[in-house]
Order: structure tokens, then C-alpha cells, then sequence
């Protein structure tokens, strides 16, 4: 049993985490009283669940104005999970499941969810995750692969609005993987996991230190066939019933194989952090792909790039916590629809007797920067300011396709006029402002508005304000309203009138309203109860609309859904 000196000791260590917070029943510690806090054992009051995405500031999950969950490393361990899936779906309120068609995991965050899954935003290490093609992770099913679980510090999850914070497509909630440093690791790891499905993942997580710089570096190296997923019918089916014909391999299953190496490493110094990653994804089976049509012959591959700076200083004068992050991401998606040796071909045999052999790519660039402080000069409050820039540049898109039947060799689209998707540039600048204001020992205000300006849209203000309130020793009451939007992806606005759906340039964001009452009720230190009450309503969400042209009939993206 630790002494009580030691015990103070370390509670002190774990609050200077808080700026301007007494260790007592109204701060910081809420949950526990200190006679409480001493009972602990070590165990249990390192457990203790420390927060920063409900605020960007450090506090307790009951303290934070927001619904949120925190998963650390021991918890990921605890559970035996093997990928991000699976450990978000041990979430309260949220729900992990394929899509139908490409078999890409969507997230489900309180009923609200779409098909390319635009309304959560996943950030690794405070740097969003975001297609500019189409709002996705990445512009396929496996374009964005999450950081290895080996390498995760912990998952901090927020369900509910979040662009009063961070902007674009925080709309049904906000998940932020935190990936290790040298403290975190111990020693150096190694291991091999063998699964069904000729599954192998082999892997090695370092650390090591040179004079002050903590160096640590993970290497994950994954092979699959992919799980047996079951297509019963696909597009070719209905063909083959129309036609008399017998080309469709369904019911068969959907091809999802892939290789997969991921390199992570990160580089500190003092207040300094250097983030440096690369994943390439090869040979990726694509489920039913953009044919919809089960197709040995379809597969993908990604390269994605990324480095990272953070300078964040708690003590960058008397009154000042400074955080400055840059970063650069770069991610090139390619599609493969091979010809087929199958008779006939697919969707139209007649016109197209060697399959529908495509080739697509999408090569993307973004770079941020991003700054913000806090100032706690002031008596109960504490103030945030934060500035932000995004460039994001697509700046090549590749399309290459079987013309006819009499032309068995693939055509540049480009050359013909055809286009998947034109270059574009878009640019985005915020500026955010936020006060937790301390009412009373027991009562916190938290009061926040983003505003965001695009170079392509108009532009958007977001608010929020939350009221948490200490109801009593074992019970937390949060009363919570915030708006939230997402941009239009550059598909929505500009995919050519050469393609069955078509672009919108004067599009508007979708835009949502949510309030939420919660009621956190700890039981004893083990247990704890919640119960949270939501509304929320989505106004100008992108559509689809039928539009006749001269010649033909399109589906045009348009704000007419709330």
C-alpha cells in the first residue's frame, strides 16, 4: 500500500495536467473526494481517465463538456482487439458495420450515418483524416489504414457535434487516435499473429533515446485473402436474367484481399514532435468496386505519405499554453478493373465482350497549420484562441477505359473529352474562440464559436455552449447545444456532365443542430451509469435529384434533404 506522502505526490503529479484546477470535489477530480483519492491503490488512480478533444484543454471524462469515451492502450490490450473496428464498436452509442456494396466500415454514431460515412471526422493525432475527392477517410474502401494498434496511446472519442472545435464534418462525432511517444513504451516489442483466412501480421514497435531526442518507430507488415463475405446477386445477375445469359459469379464471395506496410516513427525533443508515416496498400480487393460486379480481376493500391510538427508548450509565459502543428499529407488512390477471361463481358456484353476494364487514380495533397493558445490569466476562466489554414490540392485525377468492343485497348479519357474529375484547389481559414467560465465550485459554462471561410462555398459559423454541473458527489448533469457542418466533397460539386451523376459547384455545407441533457451517475469506483437524451436536425443535406437535360436524364448533388 503506497503511504499518503507518496500518494499526494502523485496526485499532485497528475494535476498539474490541469491549469488553474484545485485537487478537490469540484475540479479537476470531481469524481473523487480526496479522502477517496487516497484509498486508491496505484493501479486504479493511474486508471483515472484524463481527456483533451471535448476542449483541446486536460480533463477528466465527467468533467468534459461533451459525451465522451476514452480507450487507452491497457483497455485496447485488456479487450484483445486486433483493429480500429473492433475497438470502436465496444463504444457506447456507436455501431461498426460494412457497407454493401464495397464492404468499407461505417460509422454509426447515434443513428446517424450515410454511405461514405462524411459525418464523423477521425483525426490521428489532431490532424483530420479526409478525402477532398469524395468526404471519405480516402477516395477507396482501404485508402486510409489507421495507425497499428501496437502504436496506439489511446482513442479519445466525443459523440455529438464537434465544428465548434474543429470544423468540417465533426458532425455526429469526433474520434482522435493518439499514437505513442518513447515514454509509453517500455521496451521494444515484436510479434506475429496468424489468422484465419491466411492472415499474417508481423510486427515491431521500437523506442530509443539519443542524448535528449526520444526516438520510436513502429514497422507492421499485414497479408489477408480477406473474410468471406457472401454476394448472392450483383448488377451482372440481373443482366444474365434479362439476357439469358450465365456470367455473373454470384452467389459467390467478394474478393478482399490485401498487402498492406505501414512505417510510423516520431521524433521528440523538449515541446517538440516530429510525426513521420507512410502505408502502402497493394493488391486490394475491391468488393463489388465501381462496377458492382464480382471481379477477381479488380483491385486497388495506395500510397499514403505524411509528416507531422507539434510545438506544444503549458508554459509558454505566466498565463499562456501555446500549441503550433504543421503538417503534410500526401495520397495517391489507384483503381484497377483488369479484363476478364470470362465469356461475354460485364454490364453489357455486347458492347463491352472483354469486361469493364477501367483504370482510375486520384493523387491528392493537403498541407494545415494549425495555432492556438490558452490564457488562464484570468479568475475562472480559462480562454482559447486558435487559428487554422488548409490547402488541399487535387492535383492529378487519371482515367483510362475500354472505348468499344473493336477497341480492345484502354483510352486516356482525357484525349476523347471525357473526364473523371478535374483539378482542384480548395481553401479553407478559421478562427476559433472559447471560454470555460468556472460559476461556481460545482458549475462550469463552456461557451465556444468556429468560424471557417472556403474557397469554394460559402462560409459557416458554428457555436456551441455546454453547462456541466456537479448534482451532487455521484451524480454529473451536462446540458449541451452545438451546430455542426459538413463540406461538400469535390465530387458533389464537380464531377463532369460526362458521368451518370453530376456535380454542383454553387452547393452549400450541410449544416445540424443537436441538444443534448446527460447524466453521468457513479455508483462506486467501479461502476458507472449514463443516460443521454439527444435531438438533433440536419438542414441543407446533399442529395441526389433527378435533372433532364437535352438529351439524357442525371443525378445532380443538391441541398434539398433536412
Amino acid at each position: 500500500m503506497l503511504s499518503r506522502k507518496l500518494k499526494l505526490i502523485l496526485l499532485n503529479s497528475i494535476a498539474i495536467m490541469f491549469i488553474n484546477q484545485q485537487i478537490n470535489a469540484s475540479n479537476g477530480f470531481d469524481e473523487f473526494t480526496m479522502d477517496e483519492l487516497l484509498e486508491l491503490s496505484l493501479d486504479k488512480l493511474i486508471k483515472i481517465k484524463i481527456i483533451t478533444v471535448a476542449t483541446g484543454s486536460e480533463q477528466t471524462v465527467t468533467q468534459a463538456p461533451a459525451s465522451t469515451t476514452v480507450i487507452t492502450a491497457q483497455d485496447i490490450e485488456t479487450m484483445g482487439a486486433h483493429s480500429l473496428d473492433e475497438i470502436l464498436e465496444s463504444v457506447p452509442g456507436m455501431h461498426i458495420s460494412l457497407s454493401e456494396l464495397r464492404f468499407a466500415p461505417l460509422y454509426n454514431v447515434r443513428g446517424m450515418y450515410s454511405s461514405n460515412n462524411y459525418e464523423i471526422l477521425m483525426m490521428v493525432d489532431g490532424i483530420p483524416i479526409k478525402s477532398v475527392v469524395d468526404g471519405m477517410r480516402g477516395s477507396r474502401r482501404e485508402s486510409w489504414s489507421p495507425p497499428p494498434i501496437q502504436y496506439i496511446q489511446r482513442i479519445e472519442i466525443i459523440r455529438g457535434p464537434g465544428s465548434a472545435l474543429y470544423g468540417a464534418d465533426a458532425v455526429a462525432g469526433v474520434v482522435n487516435i493518439i499514437t505513442k511517444t518513447a515514454k509509453d513504451i517500455q521496451q521494444p516489442e515484436a510479434g506475429l499473429r496468424v489468422a484465419s483466412h491466411q492472415t499474417y501480421n508481423a510486427w515491431v514497435l521500437h523506442n530509443s533515446k539519443i542524448n535528449d531526442i526520444e526516438i520510436v518507430v513502429s514497422i507492421d507488415y499485414l497479408t489477408t485473402d480477406g473474410h468471406r463475405e457472401t454476394v448472392y446477386e450483383d448488377i451482372q445477375t440481373q443482366l444474365d436474367t434479362s439476357s439469358s445469359t450465365a456470367i455473373s459469379e454470384a452467389p459467390g464471395r467478394a474478393y478482399l484481399q490485401k498487402r498492406q506496410l505501414s512505417i510510423n516513427s516520431s521524433i521528440s525533443k523538449g515541446d517538440w514532435r516530429l510525426g513521420l508515416n507512410a502505408v502502402k496498400v497493394d493488391d486490394a480487393g475491391a468488393g463489388l468496386g465501381e462496377p458492382l460486379v464480382i471481379s477477381p480481376e479488380e483491385y486497388y493500391k495506395t500510397d499514403h505519405y505524411q509528416a507531422d510538427l507539434t510545438y506544444h508548450n503549458l508554459d509558454f509565459t505566466k498565463d499562456w499554453e501555446t500549441k503550433f502543428q504543421l503538417s503534410y499529407r500526401n495520397l495517391v488512390d489507384q483503381g484497377f478493373s483488369a479484363y476478364t477471361v470470362r465469356p461475354g463481358g460485364v454490364r453489357n456484353q455486347s458492347a463491352y465482350p472483354y469486361g469493364s476494364p477501367n483504370n482510375t487514380g486520384y493523387y491528392q495533397q493537403q498541407a494545415r497549420l494549425n495555432l492556438s493558445g490558452q490564457y488562464h490569466g484570468f479568475k475562472n476562466h480559462r480562454i482559447r484562441l486558435g487559428l487554422g489554414y488548409l490547402y488541399a490540392d487535387l492535383y492529378k485525377t487519371t482515367w483510362a477505359f475500354l472505348l468499344t468492343r473493336d477497341n480492345p485497348l484502354m483510352v486516356d479519357s482525357k484525349s476523347i473529352g471525357y473526364f473523371l474529375l478535374p483539378e482542384n484547389i480548395r481553401q479553407n481559414r478559421s478562427f476559433v474562440i472559447q471560454d470555460a467560465w468556472q460559476l461556481t465550485p460545482n458549475l462550469e459554462l463552456t461557451t465556444g464559436l468556429r468560424y471557417d471561410w472556403y474557397s469554394d462555398f460559402d462560409s459557416t459559423t458554428n457555436p456551441r455552449i455546454a453547462l456541466v454541473w456537479q448534482t451532487s458527489k455521484s451524480l454529473t448533469t451536462k446540458l449541451l447545444y452545438g451546430q455542426a457542418f459538413r463540406a461538400p466533397s469535390f465530387t458533389e460539386m464537380y464531377t463532369p456532365l460526362n458521368r451518370i451523376e453530376v456535380g454542383n459547384p454553387n452547393l452549400q455545407a450541410e449544416s445540424s443542430e443537436t441538444w443534448e441533457l446527460i447524466f453521468d451517475y457513479r455508483v462506486n469506483k467501479e461502476l458507472h451509469l449514463g443516460l443521454n437524451l439527444f435531438d438533433y436536425k440536419v438542414k441543407d443535406k446533399i442529395q441526389r435529384r433527378l435533372l433532364t437535360l437535352e438529351d439524357r436524364t442525371v443525378y445532380m448533388h443538391d441541398n434539398i434533404g433536412t
